[in-house]
């Protein structure tokens, strides 16, 4: 299976479909009926110019229908396998002696009877490894319930057409969603999130608004009460927003599962290898689910006939749109497909492995020798085969406990980065927790990058100044310079000799106006410089990454941009009158507070509004 991933990767398809090479020789008279000539004028098999049909055959495992919290299936997958039309007979042979060698005694194959030990498990990895040798290629998508409870909530509360607060913007910003999501599911106390999912099954006005008041107390308590007051704004339309979310639905009952909503990302995942060439027709095979079987049709024939959206899914390049290169959805009963079997085994073992991580219990050679060959499937960008819709934690609990042993193992440390970087992301929040609540400083110091910064910037070239020592170890031999203060950048400039310097440098004072033109420097001076140090010479031995820098900034701009696009400036910026004195304070993406006279006055932070205003009045003498 990884070799499928790596061949991926490269842009190649399976062995048998890549174009002929030019030393493979010119083909006979007699054989040139079946060749046609490329735009490169290369002469290939007319079959290579067109993609090769193919078949996806998945199954779910969590499934628990309109219970979004079920503590003994944390999450809900949807895995398959893309396995191409020429390589079926081959693909049933092999899971057939897979299950005669090892489970003879079992008519079909089920993940229940391959995760209890060891060496089943890794068992069940080798026939993975046989797939993928046989070009089939895994794909999956996970949904952790709870965060997808918390979602709801936020697409629930915060709809911009319910709301006295939220702006229309806000409907298209995934990033905020997901944070705002991320900090519900990681602050809300149990009870609060199980009672709005309960609720949320049948809702109506009463036990909505009964939910909303209690998450409203709840954000305000553990979150922030900007946040409280934002989700409070949809208090005046409970009534609407009950009637809206208890309409039935013309695809039944499956329109209250997480069921629906993966179904259809599951199926755009598909769609998106049909068109970047990869297998075309496509048929999805589904094993057979009674009790939403008429739904899920409908839901494959109301994509199949929609108008295109090209909606961008967020955070990657797969669009939102019909379905024109899966040709067909059936429903298979799994006792008589074997590769839906295997579907069964895959989606199980992706579970196993994420229970695993979000647990405490040991992970075996066993889980590892699954996790070798499942999980990088979420490395691969390009193109998408895997989907999650996860919180923060449950995807740094993956890549700690399963994910980075796993990959250690198998690649370089380089790749392990790759791993860490991908499954560690974190956004500047529009909704920080409250300074009080927050964790405990870290061991290790971080320089703190507050605006105003000054730059020395170069008369001729125009680019920050760069210290410059051969000497120094890899990553110290050029570093970039900041300064906190005007003074402080003035006295370090005096400390050169004229001839010490090679040209003429000018302080220049960075604020929020001048935040694009300072990452625009700091862009350019990464190409030179690895390290950077704020007010050098001050006797602290802390450096930082110019690319930390960087994504610091940029992550608060972005975070600026959308507070004021979404509406949330309503909340987070608030207007204080002292005297004939306006003031104006709002949150920052750390927690604390600011208070400022606009437009350009002194800064002073706090770790209330009211202390941050207090604070200000004390020192203006106001």
């Amino acid at each position: 299976m990884l070799d499928t991933i790596d061949r991926i990767v490269a842009g190649e398809m399976s062995d048998h479909r890549r174009p002929l090479p030019l030393s493979a020789g010119i083909p006979t008279m007699s054989d040139m009926a079946d060749f046609v000539r490329t735009s490169s004028g290369l002469l290939v098999p007319e079959h290579l110019m067109l993609p090769e049909a193919a078949a996806v055959y998945c199954d779910e495992s969590g499934n628990s229908g309109p219970n979004y919290i079920d503590v003994q299936q944390p999450f809900y997958v949807l895995a398959g396998w893309l396995v191409p039309d020429d390589r079926v007979v081959e693909v049933n042979v092999a899971i057939d002696e897979f299950r005669k060698t090892h489970f003879r005694q079992r008519d079909e194959l089920k993940s229940a009877a391959v995760l209890p030990n060891d060496a089943t498990k890794r068992k069940c990895a080798d026939l993975f490894r046989t797939l993928g040798q046989l070009h089939c290629t895994p794909m999956y998508l996970i949904a952790e319930k709870r965060f997808c409870v918390s979602g709801k909530i936020v697409e629930t509360f915060l709809d911009p057409a319910y709301s006295t607060i939220v702006k229309n913007p806000f409907t298209y910003d995934v990033t905020s969603k997901q944070e705002i999501a991320n900090t519900l599911y990681d602050r809300l106390p149990d009870d609060v999130i199980h009672r709005f999912a309960e609720a949320y099954r049948a809702p109506d006005a009463v036990t909505l608004a009964a939910a909303l008041r209690e998450v409203v107390a709840s954000v305000e308590a553990h979150v922030s009460p900007e946040l409280a007051k934002a989700i409070a704004g949809c208090e005046p339309f409970i009534d609407e927003i009950a009637r809206v979310e208890a309409e039935t639905s013309p695809l039944g009952d499956v329109a209250a599962t997480l069921n629906m909503p993966c179904l259809v990302s599951f199926l755009m995942l598909v769609e998106n290898l049909g068109r970047i060439g990869m297998a075309h027709p496509i048929t999805v095979l589904h094993d057979q689910q009674h009790a939403y079987q008429d739904g899920y049709e409908r839901i494959f024939k109301m994509h199949k006939g929609m108008t295109d959206w090209f909606a961008r899914l967020p955070h990657t390049d797969t669009t939102y749109s019909n379905l024109r290169h899966v040709a067909k959805f059936e429903m298979r009963e799994s006792k008589t497909s074997l590769p839906i079997q295997a579907a069964d085994l895959l989606a199980g073992a992706i579970h196993h492995c994420c229970r695993l991580a979000m647990g405490h219990n040991v992970v075996t050679e066993g889980d590892m020798a699954l996790a070798e060959v499942i999980l990088p499937g979420l490395l691969v960008p390009k193109p998408r085969l895997t989907w999650i819709i996860c919180s923060g934690t449950c995807m740094q609990a993956v890549g700690r406990r399963v994910f980075k042993p796993a990959i250690k193992r198998l690649h370089s440390a380089e790749t392990d980065a790759e791993a860490v970087s991908r499954l560690d992301e974190v956004l500047a929040p529009m909704f920080p927790i409250k300074p009080g609540e927050t964790e405990a400083t870290p061991l290790t110091p971080k320089a703190r990058f507050d605006l105003p910064m000054f730059g020395l910037v170069g008369e001729d070239h125009g680019g920050l100044m760069i210290l410059d020592n051969p000497d120094a170890p890899a990553d110290f031999k050029r570093i970039v310079v900041l300064f906190s203060s005007a003074e402080n950048a003035q006295r370090f400039l005096e400390s050169w000799d004229e001839d010490e310097v090679s040209q003429p440098q000018q302080i220049v004072e960075f604020d929020v106006p001048e935040l694009t033109q300072l990452l625009d420097l700091l862009h350019a001076a990464s190409e030179h410089a690895i390290a950077l140090k704020l007010d050098p010479g001050d006797g602290t031995p802390y450096f930082t990454r110019v690319s930390d820098v960087i994504d610091n900034l940029e992550t608060i701009l972005d975070r600026v941009r959308r507070v004021f696009t979404s509406g949330m400036d309503a909340v987070m910026l608030q207007r204080h009158q002292v005297d004939s004195t306006e003031i104006l304070s709002i949150q920052c993406h750390d927690g604390k507070y600011a208070a400022m006279i606009p437009p350009g006055g002194t800064i002073y932070f706090a770790s209330t509004r009211n202390d941050a205003v207090a604070k200000l009045c004390k020192a203006e003498a106001m």
